[in-house]
Parts: C-alpha cells; structure tokens; sequence
C-alpha cells in the first residue's frame, strides 16, 4: 500500500490489497467451458475434485462448472464433489475410486488443478478404469507433465497473450 509506482498483481491478489489492480484468470468462465466440453463428450455424469484449502463456495471453477452444468440440463449429485489434500490424493483414493465405479460412464470429471487430475489417472490406472472410455478427465494449469502422462491430460490453459496485454493497458492507465 505504500507503492508510489504504478503496480498491478498478476494471477491473483493480496489480502487487505483489495485497491490494488490485478488481472486475474477469469476460473468462472474457465468452469463453464469444461462443463460444456464434458457435456458435448457424451459424459453421463459428473464429478469434480476441489482443492481442500478452498471452500466449494470459494472456488469459481467449481461454481462455473456447476452453473453450466445446469444450463445443460445435466444432473449434478453434489455427492460427487471430491474436496482432496492438493499434496497427496492418497487419502482420498478410496473415495475416487469408489465414485467413478458407482456413476454411469462416461464419467466426466474437472479437477482444480493438473496434478490432481494427474493424481485421478494414476487412481484409474490402478483400479483398471479406462480413460476416455470410463472417464473423461480435464485439469486446469496446462502444466507441462499433461503431455507426458499417459494417457495424455486435456488441460485448460492460460491466455497468458490476453493478460500481457491487460497488465499492460492496466499499468499504462495507472501511470496516466
């Protein structure tokens, strides 16, 4: 807050900053297109795996992928929302595992972030659930490992082209 020189936060913003500027990942919108992706698949039902360090109400993917969802017409058991430990799934395997095998298939399922999805096609690997047949997965990051995972990870990437340029017209303002 003591900054005199123009600032503006990328990815995300500090508590108490609020005045700041910021260009953020639009994880709303982000939410809706898997949910359309999953729905234009053929996906019968529906699973998404969230961060435990956020609440359901918190996480604007989530609330994205629920609302569009609904727009769908697609059915959405809040049952199947999975929040996991983002450093290990290992306590939730069991859960995955056994909520991928109780839905029809395809089942489609957003995870938070890559490597929860990378986690969910080592559970599926494990127990023999087929990934695409059984499960459509989609992560979000478009880290690096989504190429070399088998099988390979459908990911949502950043624009990273759309929020140079936003920083940029927000810092040019700024300093104006």
């Amino acid at each position: 807050q003591n900054y005199v020189l123009p600032t503006v936060f990328v990815g995300r913003t500090l508590a108490n900053m609020e005045t700041q500027a910021a260009v953020l990942v639009n994880n709303l919108d982000a939410g809706r297109q898997v949910a359309s992706h999953l729905v234009s698949c053929g996906c019968n039902s529906f699973v998404y795996v969230g961060t435990s360090q956020l609440k359901s109400g918190e996480d604007m993917r989530f609330v994205g992928f629920k609302s569009q969802l609904a727009e769908s017409g697609a059915d959405f058991d809040p049952n199947n929302v999975i929040m996991a430990n983002p450093d290990s799934l290992s306590d939730s395997r069991v859960q995955i595992k056994e909520t991928l095998n109780r839905l029809p298939k395809p089942v489609g399922v957003f995870c938070y972030h890559d490597m929860l999805a990378v986690g969910i096609i080592g559970i599926c690997n494990r127990y023999g659930i087929s990934i695409p047949d059984d499960v459509r997965l989609v992560g979000f990051d478009n880290l690096a490992l989504c190429e070399i995972v088998s099988p390979p990870l459908t990911s949502i990437s950043y624009r990273f082209d759309k929020m140079a340029m936003s920083v940029i017209e927000l810092v040019f303002s700024l300093i104006k």
